[in-house]
Order: C-alpha cells, then structure tokens, then sequence
C-alpha cells in the first residue's frame, strides 16, 4: 500500500513539474517537494529536467537577442539610439532573471 502511494506520488511530481509553464515554478515547486521531506521521494531527480528546461530558456532568449539585435524593434516615433538601449536594457533584465534562478542555492542540488 505505502509502495503504491509512493509510486502515485512520485509519478504526480514528475508531471506537476513537467506540467509548469516556467522553470521558476517548476523550481519553486521542486522545493516544495523536498520541504516535505518524503523517504523514498527522488525529488533530486528532477533537478536535471529543470535544467535541461532552464538551458532551453537562454537559448531561446539568446536566439532572440540575434534575430533582432541588427534591427530590433522600437517604439515609434522613439530615436534609433534610444530604441536600442531600450531593446538591450529589456534582454539585459531577461538574462539576469535567467541567470538569477540558479544561485548559490541549487548549485549544491546540481552538482
């Protein structure tokens, strides 16, 4: 019985995680599965699909940044200059969003 409540559990967190629309609730919700402190519950598992999920992020925004970074798109009636800086500022802000996410409090997780 305990066995088939752990296999239910187990399989209701892979797909809750794989299910979440950002990697900061799937990470979010990670912990959550570990703050329950569940024997048996392979939350460390997990870890490296968040991952895999979280380099897909930077390359999607990294694939982004060089489609548009030749003629990025500005607010009309915006100078070319301002438009830019403004267009760099907002990847600036995506990528340390990005990069924000995996501190120093999952790299003892990751490794």
């Amino acid at each position: 019985m305990y066995v088939l409540f752990q296999d239910m559990l187990t399989q209701f967190m892979f797909s809750s995680i794989k299910s979440m629309v950002s990697t900061q609730l799937a990470l979010q919700l990670a912990r959550k599965f570990e703050k329950l402190g569940i024997d048996g519950l392979p939350v460390e598992d997990v870890y490296p699909s968040i991952l895999d999920r979280y380099s897909e992020d930077i390359l999607t925004v990294a694939g982004n940044y060089e489609k548009f970074k030749k003629k990025p798109d500005v607010a009309r009636g915006a100078p070319p200059v301002a438009g830019t800086l403004c267009y760099l500022a907002t990847f600036l802000a995506i990528a340390k969003t990005l990069l924000g996410r995996f501190r120093l409090q999952n790299y003892t997780k990751l490794n």
